[in-house]
Order: structure tokens, then sequence, then C-alpha cells
């Protein structure tokens, strides 16, 4: 009441000197430093400080009392205070007292309810004083609060020639053409406005945010309502749109981002506006690790292992459940005691949770960090209590949370290019690694050199994680935090960069080297058993495996168990009827390879291989195939030692990036055939990936010419397996063959 009081005195006096003024009074323009004092008053309310503000505003008004920002502020400082009723009172006595005070008019409707009162004072104020910017905007705000853009803007470009660096009425345009559609035009207003005035930004982000949505645009959309919470930490309206990215967006990226903006929120804010309310939805729900640890238990021994399960039980083996580490092994199908020997600390704690419970928090945050689980211990730390993270954990738990900002960034901005948002990234790998440079940069604070590991030449699948990746690149920095990545070129000249956890974690170096197969295979192995997890772009990731040489185990093993189940459901009779298949029948060499209707075919190879083996040995052969594109990467990079052989590779692939790559993946799955544990297994993923129409994607190109070479080969020399028969198709006799026969085959291909 006693700031009610004195504000309405010092407005008292000036409404009497106006109305003893024998004309219309137009408030002179706010002197730029009066202007900074009300943005010093207006961080105030910002903050918290309310009393500060008022009183700050208070002495101000009394040396301005015709001030418009200064009114405008201690406005909406009161109605913030729910004094709304109150201030409407003043300034209708103001206006009764002034009626030729443009002033007070358009101070008076601000306050009004309803947008058809606030329009007859604004018209008042602007036929006072047609020259003055502030009731021109006024009727420019009714229109748009009305939903008439169109109407909207003539009276804005009229504000804007008064005043062309009025940062309202630059906001205002922004929002109406917005409103019609014309996206670029208004994100140009929108974005001046802000630079002009960035304590009443508020609304302009929220604007840029809308259009970033309709654009499809998330990675900008994010970075517009953060900036929004920045500018106004009170606005539930903001708040809100997180909180339902935090509840119901399908993509763990904006999840992931909208939790850490929140909790940063809460912590930066404590008590201002939605605050405590933000709190109690993060607060997480503390549960019985044993109870959740059973229940898991209960679906692992069904044989029911799928990504979102792997997940739980790595959460509870970062949060060192006991029991929970062998779950988690036996779900991938890795047996227990090929953990153990592990060239890391974090394997032994992982299988023993006695000793990971001596290893100091900060220490075991920062080994989950190196094995890629960046969110598990970040889950560990909301569920223990404030006492027990001391400051080395919360330094590491801020590097966690700027890196998981960066990840979550990576990843919607990679799924932006991919749908088409970014032109020039999409077509431009080096403007697509810069991009996603600046994005860590910006979140970490670490200058990577991005340019370095990359080439210009039409060579796709180019590993960035390569033997000579240097230091300060992205993967350099990714590769501290359990991450790797893999980039290539798409058919259409699109870039395409996969972020993908590494399976090798936190073992201490690389090999110098690759000396042999049993040399690489045994790295690839061991990195293997150290590191499973999902690649973070999912199935956009290449579905089943990580082409930057690592599995990702938690898709391979549930993709594992269900072609088991599949074989496993045959029944008898079904069985029987895919051992005595003899194929099509065939007429003479060309009838015989021929790859018509190669279901079947598929089938009876998985039987036969799970015949041989009890099981079907995936991941092995996965493996197989990785490791081939190992050796690729010793013939082909770097590119300018191996000029010719990349020429070569060119040529054949007709110097487009699918060709190029139909050619890799058939060079990785032959010596998969070869090498792998199976290789019935690797001829019916063959066989099962032909296309049923037309040729489509590298693999199955390269799959379909690898196995028509090997059909070619087979007849050439059929005269050495009597187990198959002349008449027949080849391709519905190949479960027929030995493993030996199969290998043999397939070496002479080279």
């Amino acid at each position: 009441m006693r700031f009610g009081l004195r504000h309405g005195a010092v407005v008292l006096l000036v409404a009497f000197w106006g109305c003893v003024s024998p004309s219309t009074r137009v408030p002179d323009p706010d002197p730029p430093s009066l202007v900074q004092q009300v943005d010093e008053a207006r961080d105030l309310v910002r903050r918290g400080q309310v009393e500060a503000a008022r009183a700050l505003l208070e002495s101000l008004l009394a040396r301005a009392p015709r001030s418009v920002a200064v009114h405008r502020a201690l406005q909406n400082l009161r109605m913030a205070g729910h004094e709304r009723e109150d201030l409407a009172r003043e300034y209708r006595g103001l206006c009764a007292a002034a009626p030729r005070d443009p002033l007070w008019h358009y101070l008076y409707g601000r306050l009004l309810h309803r947008v058809e009162d606030q329009r007859v004072e604004f018209k008042r104020a602007r036929d006072l004083a047609p020259d003055w910017v502030w009731g021109v905007y006024g009727m420019a705000w009714t229109e748009l609060a009305e939903g008439r853009p169109a109407r909207a803007l003539p009276y804005i470009d009229a504000a804007l020639e008064l005043d062309p660096r009025h940062a309202l009425a630059h906001q205002l345009k922004g929002r109406a053409l917005a409103a019609l559609q014309d996206f670029d035009l208004a994100e140009v207003e929108l974005r001046y406005a802000a630079r002009l005035d960035r304590l009443s930004s508020a609304q302009a982000w929220v604007a840029l945010a809308g259009i970033s949505e309709a654009r499809g645009e998330r990675l900008s959309e994010f970075e517009a309502l953060s900036q929004a919470l920045d500018v106004a930490p009170e606005d539930e309206g903001v708040v809100e749109r997180l909180l339902d990215w935090l509840a119901d967006s399908d993509s763990r990226a904006m999840r992931l981002l909208a939790r850490d903006r929140l909790e940063r929120y809460v912590e930066e804010w404590p008590d201002v506006g939605p605050a405590p309310r933000v709190r109690a939805r993060l607060s997480r729900v503390v549960r019985d690790r044993r109870e959740e640890l059973a229940r898991l238990r209960a679906v692992v021994e069904k044989g029911v292992v799928t990504p979102d399960i792997s997940r739980q039980l790595r959460g509870l083996v970062a949060e060192r459940e006991p029991g929970a580490c062998s779950l988690w092994v036996r779900a991938l199908g890795v047996p227990a005691t090929e953990l153990a020997p592990g060239p890391a600390r974090i394997v032994r704690c992982l299988a023993s949770p006695a000793e990971a419970e001596a290893v100091p928090l900060a220490l075991w945050l920062q080994f989950l960090d190196r094995a890629g689980w960046q969110e598990e211990a970040l889950d560990l730390v909301r569920a223990l209590p404030q006492s027990a993270v001391d400051d080395a954990a919360h330094e590491v738990v801020r590097a966690l949370r700027s890196h998981l900002r960066a990840l979550s960034k990576l990843e919607l901005f990679a799924d932006e290019v991919e749908a088409g948002l970014h032109p020039g990234a999409g077509s431009d790998l080096g403007i697509f690694m810069r991009a996603m440079g600046r994005i860590v940069a910006k979140e970490t604070g670490e200058k990577l050199g991005n340019d370095e590991p990359l080439r210009s030449f039409p060579f796709v699948g180019e590993i960035l994680d390569s033997s000579r990746r240097p230091a300060g690149s992205l993967n350099a920095y990714l590769g501290r935090h359990g991450q790797v990545m893999f980039a290539g070129r798409l058919a259409g000249g699109m870039s395409q960069a996969l972020l993908m956890n590494v399976v090798k974690g936190p073992l201490e170096e690389r090999p110098e080297g690759w000396p042999d197969e049993r040399g690489i295979r045994g790295w690839v192995g061991e990195a293997v058993r150290i590191r499973p997890k999902e690649d973070l772009f999912g199935e956009s990731a290449g579905r089943a495996l990580l082409r930057s040489y690592y599995l990702d185990l938690d898709v391979l093993r549930p993709w594992a168990g269900r072609l088991s189940r599949d074989v496993q459901a045959l029944t008898a009779r079904q069985r029987q009827r895919l051992e005595a298949t003899q194929g099509l029948e065939a007429h003479g060499g060309r009838e015989r390879q021929s790859v018509a209707l190669p279901l079947d075919a598929a089938m009876a190879l998985r039987w036969r291989a799970f015949q041989l083996h009890g099981r079907l040995p995936v991941v092995e052969n996965v493996h197989a195939h990785e490791v081939g594109h190992l050796f690729d990467a010793l013939e082909f990079l770097p590119l300018g030692d191996h000029i010719l052989s990349n020429l070569l590779l060119a040529l054949q692939g007709g110097f487009t990036a699918e060709g190029i790559m139909s050619y890799l993946e058939e060079s990785a799955e032959a010596h998969a055939l070869v090498h792998g544990v199976s290789p019935h297994l690797v001829l019916a993923e063959m066989v099962a990936a032909l296309p049923r129409t037309a040729e489509v994607g590298p693999h199955s190109r390269g799959y379909r010419r690898l196995l028509e070479r090997f059909l070619a080969e087979l007849d050439r020399r059929l005269d050495e397996f009597p187990s198959l028969r002349k008449d027949r198709t080849l391709l519905h006799q190949l479960h027929r063959l030995s493993e030996d026969e199969i290998r043999d085959v397939a070496s002479a291909l080279d």
C-alpha cells in the first residue's frame, strides 16, 4: 500500500501539470542512461530482489515522472504482485484528470482485461498523438491479440517508422509474420528484437521456439526455450513446455536436454516462480532396487531381453547393486568369466560390488564416464543424499552434464541433417563436422580441430576414429567419454555421421597397428566384452552393428535371440522339409545360380547353423564382418598413403558413394564368410538381405554381388561337392555344404 500511495502521488502531480497545460503532451523519449537504470531494476526483479527493484524504480519515477519505460516496469512489477485492479483504478483517475494526455490512456489501456477495452484507450492515445510510437504500438498489439496479424502489420510498420529501434515493435512484427507463416522474415525480426532489448525478449524467444517447432528443428526449439527461461525464469509457459518434453517426448535426446535444463533452472532459481513445483516433478522416486532386480531376473529367465531391459540392468550395475552385474552379463549371453581379465579396474568393479563400494564416488563416476555410461552415472548421483556427493564428485557431475548436453544436441542436429533441414551440412561433410565441433565447444569449452580427419575424396565409410586420430579432433574428445564418430556419405550426396558408444570402454590405450588376423580378433573380442551399450542414434546407426568396428551387443544379442526363437519354433515337419529341400528345378548353370525365392533358403541355412552350434552365433559373425572393415581400413586409409587403391575402389563403385560402399560391404562380408564362426549363418544373412524387387542400399548390393560370385564359383566346382544336385538351384542346397566346404569356396573368390 505504501508503494502504491507514493507511486500515485508522483503521477497525480504530473497529471495536474498536464491538466493545466493547454495542449496535448507527448512524452519525450527516454534518455539512454534512464533506460539502463530501468534495465538494472528489471534484472533485480528477474533475480527475485523485488524490494530493491521497487526502491530503484520509485526513485527513477520521482526523477522522470513521464517516462514510459519506468511506468511500464512499475506496472509489470505490481501486476506480478496481484495489484492489477489497484493499478487500473489509479490510472483511470489519471486519465480523468488529464483526458488529453496520451501517456495515461496508453498506460491505462495496458491494465485492462478485455482487448476491446484496450483498443479504445490505445486509439485515444493514437488520436491524441498520431506521431507517438507507443499509441501506434498499442493499436498493433490489439490487432495481433485478436488474431489479425495482417491488419497489425501496417500499424507495426508505422511504429517502426517513428522509432526504427523499438524492440517491442520488432518483436510484434516477428510474431505477426510468424502467424502468417513467413518464418524467414519473422526469425530476422525476432532475433533483432532480442538483441535490442534482452530483458524483454522472452516472448521473442518463445515465438522463435514456435517457428523451430513448425520447421521440425528441435535443437533450435530447445535453444530458444532455454533462452526464454534465462530471460524470464518466472514464465510458467516455458517451464511447462520443458516439462512436457521431459514427460512425453519420443526423443531420448530431447528428454535428456529438458531434464538437464530444468535441473539447472531449479539450482539457479530455487525460489522463483514455478521452481518449487519443478523440483517436485524432478525428484527421483526412491525405489526398492532388490525388488527391481528380482523383476528383471524373472524377465531375463524367460529369455526376453530388450535394449530397454539391458539399460535398466546397466543402471543397477552403475549403482553397484549386488547381483546386477552377473544378471546383466547373463542377459547379454556373455560368460561372466570373460569379464574378469579386463584391462581396466572398472571391469573388476563391475564383477565385484564389494570392490566397487570401496571406490571413491568421484573416481567411480569417472569410470562410468569413460565407459560411456553418463546417464547411469547421473542417475546414481540423483539417488544419493546430497551429503554423500563431495566437491570432487560435483566437479565430475558438472562435466558429465555438459557432455550429455553435447551428445544430445549432436543427436538432434544429425537427425535434422538427415531430414534435410540443413542443406549445407547435408551435402558437405566438412561443414557438418565443423557444426558438430561448434556444438561440443559451446557446451564443454573444448576447442576441436575437426577438419584434419576429413577428406574430400569420394571414399565413403571413412572411420574418423582411425589409428591416426589426431589430438584435438572430435573423436579424440569423444573417445575420452566412451564414444566414437563414424562419418560417411549416403546416396544423393547427403552426409551421415553416426555417434556411437564405444564398446571398448575404459581401455587404457589403443594398440599400435594391426599385425595379423589373430591379433585383431583378440583385441576386438576383448573390447566387446568390456563395453556393450546401444548406439546413441538407435536404429538409424546401422540397426544391428556399430560400423566403427565395434559391436552393439544390446541390439545384437536380442536380435540373435529373436532369430534363435524363430528357428526353435519350427515344427518337426518344417525342419524335415527344410533339411530335405533340394531347390527348384534347374536346367543349366544360369538356372542353377538363380537367387529366386530366397526366404526358405535363408531359414534352412539358419537351421543348419543352429544344428551345428546349438545356437546362432550372430555376434561372432558380425564381429568377423567388422574385422573385415578393419583390414579394409589398413588397405585404404589414410587416403593420402593409398591413392591408387582408392582410385581403383572409386572406379569399381562408379565414383558414387553408394557404389563404393557396396564394395566395402562385400569385402567385409567375404571376410566374415571365411573367418566367421558359422559360415552357414553368414550365407543365411546374405540370402535374407536379397531385395525382393530392385536392389536397394549398399549392403544389399554388396551381399547380392558376393552371393552371385559364390554361386558362380560353386557351380564351376560342382563336381567337387557330391551332396549337391546339378538339376536343382544351388541357393536352396547351400545348407547341404559343410562349414569347411563353404570356407573353401569363399577363399577362392579373391
